[in-house]
């Protein structure tokens, strides 16, 4: 599962993901995405073989586009 995680440090949100093998019992992993902006609502979505994401990134003005390098990790 990919989600928003809150940085204290940078008072904005990041993207993580977290993995379940029952959907109970949950293990966080790692921060895939960490702009110089807020980002949140993450869209994962597969197409050709290929991970995309679409996060929520109102603040930078922009619609971004991560393909996955190395899923679900590495994001570019």
């Amino acid at each position: 599962m990919f989600f928003e995680v809150f940085n204290a440090k940078t008072h904005q949100g990041d993207i993580a993901f977290a993995t379940s093998k029952d959907g109970l019992h949950w293990r966080y992993k790692q921060i895939v995405l960490d702009e110089p902006f807020h980002l949140s609502y993450p869209h994962v979505f597969k197409w050709n073989d290929e991970y995309y994401m679409i996060p929520e990134s109102y603040q930078s003005n922009t619609l971004r586009l991560y393909k996955a390098k190395n899923f679900p990790d590495q994001w570019e």
